[in-house]
């Protein structure tokens, strides 16, 4: 009696998922809301500061001579922008053999590769331009890296950030006085057109907010009740009390960003850097006109129609000839970059915060 094998398809479904590090476009970004996009129609970044005005006007007294008084100078300031730029390759086997995730009957969309990989390269895009703010916010100071994962400084810039670190880190819950710390970098705008109170934001993250609301030091936060004696025991009601006391308001920012290995490739043992590590903080005063405290400046670039200022990207199929000669075997290659970095107009409005 013969014996027959069926072959029939399983109820299979396929889908994707969100990846685990959720991409975040430039928009969602703390950092570039702080220090916003604006384009510059120059390779390199300069612009001028007229000098404070100083001094109450002279007593003349009747039949006497009014004193003459010095114009004011002028200070020029400039900067030297990051150049950057990466591409990603599509290969013919991978071009031949992948097929659509929706139907794996059929070959992959190429646009739907070209879209994957343009994703992936603006998202370390952004990373790259608010690590670059983070950095100046937290340390005075703007790097431009060498190639490579690992590459040297080859050129740094420093800003005259206002800084501040307390006697006791927020840490030591028992000890630590956050709202005397708070109340003495709100002094921080002491000659300066800048206000520290209740429109400022403090910049921190989670581990640093979890030490402020476990304060228990009875001198100072944990001592603090609202409204009917209730504790204090949420950021909300933590910003609730400082914005009645005119301090600043406590934002906490935890993302960050991967580490890429050194080989290049990236893997689950790479590290995750905060933006903001533990122990440190940014304290952002709001101008006095509203302005913004600096700007991430977008410089000319070459690879731009009409060299225009930036981020560039472009496609190169040799595959179909598009934008490069017909090879085989074929390849594509999706190519993004921009020519760039933070700058800080008003440096007097940033507070570094260090040992909290």
């Amino acid at each position: 009696m013969a014996i027959f094998n069926f072959v029939y398809p399983e109820a299979l479904q396929f889908f994707e998922i969100q990846q685990d590090l959720m991409p975040r476009d430039e928009a969602s970004r703390a950092g570039l809301k702080i220090l916003p996009n604006k384009d510059a129609p120059t390779f390199k970044i300069r612009w001028s500061q007229d000098d404070n005005n100083y001094g109450l006007m002279a007593f003349r007294g009747l039949n006497g001579r009014p004193t003459k008084v010095n114009r004011l100078g002028t200070n020029v300031f400039e900067q030297e922008p990051g150049v950057y730029g990466e591409f990603q390759e599509i290969e013919e086997q991978e071009l031949t053999e992948r097929a659509a995730i929706s139907d794996i009957t059929k070959p992959i969309p190429i646009d739907e590769l070209i879209f994957k990989a343009n994703n992936q390269i603006i998202q370390r895009q952004s990373e790259r331009k608010e690590f670059s703010v983070w950095q100046l916010l937290l340390n005075g100071t703007y790097s431009v890296p060498g190639p490579g994962p690992n590459g040297v400084m080859i050129y740094t810039d420093t800003y005259p950030v206002q800084t501040y670190s307390p006697v006791i880190p927020w840490s030591a819950t028992t000890t630590a006085t956050p709202i005397a710390n708070l109340q003495s970098m709100q002094q921080k705008w002491i000659g300066h057109s800048v206000d520290f109170g209740a429109k400022a934001k403090f910049y921190i993250n989670q581990q640093e907010a979890n030490f402020l609301l476990n304060n228990s030091n009875p001198n100072d936060f944990g001592g603090r009740r609202m409204m009917w004696g209730n504790t204090i025991n949420n950021i909300e009601a933590a910003n609730s009390y400082f914005a009645s006391q005119n301090l600043p308001q406590i934002l906490i920012h935890d993302l960050g960003f991967q580490n890429q290995a050194v080989s290049g490739v990236e893997t689950s043992l790479s590290q995750y850097t905060q933006f903001i590590p533990t122990g440190k903080g940014v304290l952002v005063g709001v101008r006095s006109d509203g302005s913004p405290v600096g700007h991430f400046m977008n410089t000319i670039n070459l690879a731009n129609p009409g060299r225009g200022s930036g981020p560039y990207s472009f496609v190169k199929d040799s595959a179909s000839g598009l934008n490069a000669p017909k090879e085989v075997p074929g390849k594509i290659q999706v190519h993004r970059g921009f020519n760039g970095g933070p700058i800080l107009e008003f440096p007097s409005a940033i507070v570094s915060v260090t040992g909290i």
